[in-house]
């Protein structure tokens, strides 16, 4: 159980203390949210994040 506690917490720092799921990283970053994600697919700004 410590380890899962661990992880949340590391998880949560990585994350800038946001608690939304899924949380996506990329290249080890905190990009955002699903939300974020579909937004950022919609209007092409996510194939620069990607490096595409």
């Amino acid at each position: 159980m410590e380890i899962a506690v661990e992880n949340y917490i590391e998880m949560k720092r990585r994350a800038n203390g946001e608690k939304t799921v899924p949380q996506i990283f990329i290249e080890g970053e905190y990009f955002g949210d699903e939300e974020r994600l579909f937004a950022e697919d919609k209007d092409g700004s996510l194939d620069i994040a990607l490096g595409l």
